[in-house]
């Protein structure tokens, strides 16, 4: 894989950033203020073809591979080209977005196109981000992680590697080396079956302990020949009990069919005797259903009587309608006949125009000749007509759009002063808003103050009511006294004594008592407590006359506060003007508002027509030579001015058009005369027909009803009904006649049947005795039952433990034939995990092999850096006890002869180490995937701490990979930016990184 040109929109800090590898030389440095963006653009390559970000910049740093300030306009995409031997391909990438006017987020996308070099474009080949993913991993033929180690080699991951104790490095290449954890796969997989082999083995053994814990084993054929001989003898037992109880079964059965037959005799015989008690109700439903029988003949004459005089009705109904309206339409008649006058004098003054207008057309064909001398000047004016017809059409979208806000706006008139006086409208709205907010106050004022009078009116009526009491309770108790002191006072009366009431001396006729009275002993002692009451009564009727006149000074000052605050309009009319006023105001806002808009699109317009004008004058003026030109011609070859022909054919023209109109608004007058005359004359004929049809069919009605009436009468006195009345009233309808049928034919049915039942009963025994009979052989048989059921259950048991016992020892049996088969499968698995988890195990063996495989690469490119003076070796180092399952590296210095630990190497040694141990990582990894083809690979940082010379050295020998391969070097090291002529410099400010490309100092992009 070789990059050749990458594109990032609004991805991290790049907005619109494009990097062209092209214009880059085969070994290029990638430089840079740290923080501005450059190991980036590798997260963006490896996000291209693996379709997800790197961990560190998009879980823990910004959780998104996405500008944060994005606008909404745009679209956060990488686009990278690239090729593999000699094909080109290009992979385009959305990333997940939400935009900030949206609510849903948008998924990523992918796409993946093949150049073709016959149409010299690219073809898309896949379009869905999985399909993507799976072909770019075909094509590429590496892991990301194998691709990250190999094309972008991580900054110092190496230079850690060195310093990592044995058991760290070994788990760092299991990491590295994938495929080794299919041995440890297989250790792991071989180690759990023999651990569930002697778990299985264990649990089998166990279950054998717990079956046989409470069982005999020696004697168990012995317990199950004694069993078999006792469920022998209760089986016997039972067929005995089973034969007795079969037969009270049936006997059962036989007393329950005759206790069933003695019951349905008893049922029946008393179900007929309630049959019976209803015969006099059934005996009149007969009588009715008789008379309905015989109403029901009458009936259809009945119905054909009402009939026709229901149709009598109707059509002198319809006759008394069509005489009137015979009668409007002759009037309509009589007064269209008076302008018949006028319409003669219309046809006459038609045949006169059309003369006129034949005499006109006449003289206007002699100008025909003369018009063919004018089309010398059509194309001037048509262009002075095309100029003129767009002013119009101007002017027509002006006038529109005038039109068209007056009819949505109800202004007459569109002008400069529109605007102020909507203006005015909307302050005259609020101010008639105020004012009516103020009289709506005032009117829910005015009904709290209504509501309070017609309380006090309603108080005025109670109090009154009780003043009337009370006087009435006085008056009451005064007569009372009155009727009975006369004879109190006659008892202690005397002769010569004057009498209190009347001042007599004689006394001839004295007071009797009064029949209703009571003894005087009670009357006296009641006289104290009436005129109590009579002194009660007149304190509360002052009391409440007093209340009254209160009450009537409160309603009268209540009144005139209302008559004070008098207004025109109710609440509820308020409330609707308010609401209206309102709505007023926001129409006039909107129409305020469209009427701004209006003046401005009338402004423009009004610009556009000005334009059109001076472009008018100017063809105008063309066009007036041009005719001056042509009177000149025309008098030379005429004699007569072209304007004068105009002039005549003109006048002649109008005079026509103008008689054309007059004699076809004639035409018009008199075909619609004509049309409404023959039209009312052909509705009063047929009206009179109409009148002449409804009353022969009237007279035929007539002679129908009063034969439907005489058959009825005829009929009638035939049957047994005395008149029409009682024959109306026998009539019930079909359903109420249908149910008293059928309660009549239900009650004769049932009789019929409950009378033959008894009559054909076979049985005619008491039912009690049956039932006890029954009831005896019941119990005889639930008593067998239980005996029965004993045995079963007895036989039941015994033969469980029966099958407990038989099944136990076929169990048994199979258990240690399994266990025995168990054993054997177990010896070989011992075996083998013995041979894997030995010393070193099988997963340490295969890291070591593979470890081995990368120090021989490795040690190609470290023993050139360091001209042959440094080699890797694998084993122990200097450093004692090291375990046989930890790995280690050591160096071979070969001027010492000595093996160092890679700890004791100095800052460059240990780097040019360390990119030794990752080219060799790469070539091994390379080596294992012989598909892929590695046309590039990436360094990042790391050359700032070596000196002058061992960075040339490092550089020499990373030079030489260019031969095969694209290298681009992260550093910040000014003497590697001196060394290297190609260069991609990334630049940040304001938090954007931007991209410039160098070659020999000067930019290419």
């Amino acid at each position: 894989m070789k990059p050749i040109k990458l594109i990032l929109n609004y991805i991290g800090p790049h907005k619109h950033t494009e990097i062209d590898f092209e214009a880059l030389e085969d070994f290029f440095l990638i430089g840079g203020n740290t923080g501005a963006g450059k190991t980036f653009i590798f997260d963006a390559i490896i996000h291209s073809i693996y379709g997800e970000p790197k961990k560190e910049t998009y879980e823990e740093r910004d959780k998104s591979l996405v500008t944060i300030d994005m606008p909404d306009s745009e679209i956060p995409s990488i686009e990278f080209t690239f090729s593999i031997g000699k094909a080109i391909y290009k992979v385009f990438r959305t990333l997940p977005f939400q935009k900030s006017t949206k609510k849903t987020k948008e998924n990523a996308t992918a796409k993946l196109d093949l150049f073709d070099e016959k149409t010299n474009s690219f073809v898309q080949i896949k379009n869905e981000p999985e399909e993507v993913n799976k072909e770019l991993f075909s094509l590429i033929g590496l892991t990301k992680e194998e691709f990250k180690k190999i094309v972008i080699l991580p900054q110092g991951e190496f230079q850690k590697f060195l310093k990592m104790s044995p058991k760290d490095k070994k788990e760092f290449l299991t990491q590295v080396f994938k495929n080794t954890q299919i041995f440890s796969n297989i250790k792991q997989k071989v180690s759990k079956d023999l651990r569930e082999k002697e778990t299985e083995l264990k649990i089998k053994n166990e279950d054998i302990l717990a079956k046989t814990q409470n069982i005999d084993l020696e004697n168990i054929e012995d317990t199950i020949k004694n069993l078999e001989k006792e469920n022998t003898s209760l089986r016997d037992k039972q067929k005995s009990l089973i034969k007795a109880q079969n037969e009270l079964s049936a006997d059962i059965q036989n007393l329950k069919n005759l206790e069933a037959e003695a019951l349905e005799y008893k049922n029946n015989v008393e179900l007929k005797q309630k049959l019976e008690l209803q015969k006099d109700k059934i005996d009149e439903n007969r009588k009715i259903i008789e008379k309905a029988t015989e109403a029901q003949k009458l009936d259809k004459f009945y119905i054909l009587k009402n009939k026709f005089q229901q149709e009598e009705s109707n059509k002198e109904t319809l006759l008394k309608n069509i005489k009137k309206e015979l009668e409007e339409k002759q009037n309509e008649l009589s007064e269209l006949k008076k302008t018949e006058e006028q319409y003669n004098k219309n046809k006459k003054t038609i045949t006169s125009l059309q003369s006129k207008i034949e005499e006109i057309n006449k003289k206007l064909e002699k100008f025909s000749s003369v018009e063919s001398l004018i089309n010398n000047t059509a194309i001037l004016e048509a262009q002075v007509t095309k100029i003129k017809n767009e002013i119009t059409e101007i002017k027509n979208q002006k006038q529109e759009l005038i039109e068209k806000f007056t009819k949505e706006t109800n202004i007459k008139e569109f002008n400069d002063d529109t605007i102020l006086n909507l203006t005015n409208i909307q302050n005259e709205n609020e101010n008639e808003l105020k004012e009516l907010t103020r009289q709506l106050e005032t009117a829910t004022e005015n009904e709290k103050i209504a509501n309070q009078i017609l309380q006090l009116q309603n108080t005025l009526k109670d109090v009154s009511k009780e003043c009337e009491k009370y006087q009435n309770q006085k008056n009451v108790l005064s007569s009372f006294l009155k009727k009975n002191n006369a004879f109190f006072l006659a008892q202690n009366l005397k002769d010569d004594e004057c009498c209190p009431v009347c001042g007599s001396k004689n006394h001839p006729k004295l007071a009797e008592k009064p029949i209703e009275t009571p003894e005087e002993s009670i009357l006296l002692q009641a006289y104290k407590t009436i005129d109590d009451a009579i002194q009660n009564a007149e304190t509360l009727l002052s009391q409440k006359q007093s209340e009254e006149n209160r009450t009537k000074t409160q309603i009268e000052e209540k009144q005139s506060l209302l008559e004070k605050n008098k207004i025109d309009f109710s609440i509820e009319d308020l409330t609707l003007k308010i609401i209206e006023t309102k709505s007023n105001y926001n129409n006039t806002n909107t129409t305020i508002e469209k009427c701004k808009k209006l003046k401005e699109q009338i402004e423009n317009l009004s610009n556009s027509i000005k334009e059109l004008e001076e472009r008018e004058a100017n063809e105008n003026s063309q066009l007036q030579a041009t005719q001056k030109e042509l009177e000149t011609v025309k008098k030379e070859n005429f004699g007569t001015a072209d304007f004068e022909l105009s002039q005549l054919k003109d006048e002649l023209s109008n005079k026509l058009n103008e008689l054309s109109e007059q004699h076809n608004n004639l035409v018009d007058n008199c075909c619609r005369w004509e049309e409404q005359n023959n039209s009312i004359t052909q509705t009063v004929s047929n009206l009179c027909g109409q009148k002449d049809a409804t009353s022969k069919e009237l007279e035929t009605i007539k002679i129908q009803l009063n034969n439907a009436k005489a058959d009825f009468e005829t009929n009638l006195k035939k049957s047994a009904f005395k008149s029409e009345e009682e024959m109306v009233s026998s009539i019930i309808s079909e359903i109420e006649f249908k149910k008293i049928s059928d309660t009549v034919k239900q009650w004769d049915s049932q009789y019929s049947e409950l009378k033959i039942k008894i009559e054909s009963s076979k049985t005619t025994e008491d039912y009690s005795t049956v039932n006890k009979n029954l009831t005896e052989t019941i119990n005889l048989f639930d008593k067998n039952r239980n005996q029965l059921d004993a045995i079963e259950n007895e036989l039941k048991q015994k033969e469980e433990n029966y099958t407990l016992l038989k099944n136990t020892s076929t169990e048994i049996s199979v258990k240690k034939a399994e266990i025995e088969k168990l054993s054997k499968e177990m010896e070989p698995l011992k075996l083998l995990n013995s041979h894997l988890s030995g010393k070193p195990a099988i997963d340490t063996w295969a890291t070591r092999l593979y470890f081995e495989n990368i120090l021989d690469f490795a040690n190609n490119r470290f023993s050139e850096i360091t001209n042959g003076k440094y080699k890797f070796i694998f084993g122990k180092s200097s450093k004692e006890g090291v375990n046989e399952e930890d790995i280690d590296i050591s160096v071979l210095d070969s001027e010492s002869n000595k093996i160092r630990h890679c700890s004791s190497l100095s800052g460059g040694e240990e780097f040019l180490a360390s990119i030794s141990l990752a080219l060799g990582l790469a070539d091994a990894i390379q080596c294992q995937h012989s598909n892929a083809i590695i046309e590039s690979m990436f360094i990042d940082e790391g050359f700032g701490s070596l000196d002058v010379d061992v960075q040339n050295k490092a550089i020499e020998v990373l030079k030489k990979l260019n031969d095969t391969r694209k290298i681009g070097i992260i550093s910040h090291s000014e003497n590697i930016e001196e060394d290297i002529d190609s260069k991609l410099i990334v630049t940040k400010e304001n938090g954007v990184s931007t991209v410039a490309i160098y070659n020999r100092n000067t930019i290419i992009s």
